[in-house]
């Protein structure tokens, strides 16, 4: 079985301050201030799922999963800072003004990052009593330095449903009963582009 699952997130903001001749100082000469700021950010994900599933001679049960997927998040602000407009302009038309118009550099923002990952997992089971599981997945992120953009994580577990054993048949005050213990690998790509 195939499934795709496509996201999409998309968030714009502006925003402006305006401050008016002579109000930070009780000199008229002042000139008023005004900025404007303006940020985007967004994020698109593609997951690809390929699934086998499939129970033999009744007690046999076995999941194959395929997954590839893809996601980037590109952010982008930006602010615009003037001085000496007029009071109907607010921060509207900052390109009205008579004073200087600045575009600080601390005040620019641009990243992108990207992740791509493909992972494969089998699981048995056998009569719902006894589970193991497998897992491989490798993640290449943009976010980290050459040479080690990409690494491969394995994992294993095992598993015993306690309640689905035959001693445990009279055990009605007792819903579930599992012991699972597994081994795995994971990272962390949480560092600035």
């Amino acid at each position: 079985k195939y499934r795709i699952n496509v996201g999409l997130n998309l968030v714009m903001s502006t925003g402006g301050n305006y401050t008016g001749e002579g109000i930070n100082n009780a000199s008229l000469t002042n000139p008023s201030t005004a900025s404007i700021n303006n940020s985007l950010r967004t994020n698109w994900a593609v997951e690809n799922l390929l699934t086998y599933d499939r129970v033999f001679a009744d007690k046999h049960q076995v999941n194959v999963v395929a997954m590839y997927s893809a996601e980037e998040t590109l952010y982008n602000r930006s602010q615009v800072d003037a001085k000496g407009l007029a009071e109907h302009l607010q921060w509207y038309n900052l390109g009205q003004a008579s004073g200087e118009i600045t575009v600080s550099p601390g005040n620019q923002n641009y990243q992108r990052s990207g992740l791509e990952s493909y992972m494969g997992r089998v699981m048995y089971s056998y009569d719902s009593r006894y589970m193991l599981s497998a897992t491989v997945r490798s993640d290449g992120s943009s976010r980290l330095s050459p040479g080690h953009k990409w690494h491969t994580y394995p994992a294993v577990s095992a598993g015993w449903n306690i309640k689905r054993e035959s001693f445990m048949d009279n055990a009605d005050w007792l819903g579930n009963l599992k012991l699972r213990v597994g081994y795995g690998q994971t990272s962390n790509q949480a560092v600035d582009p």
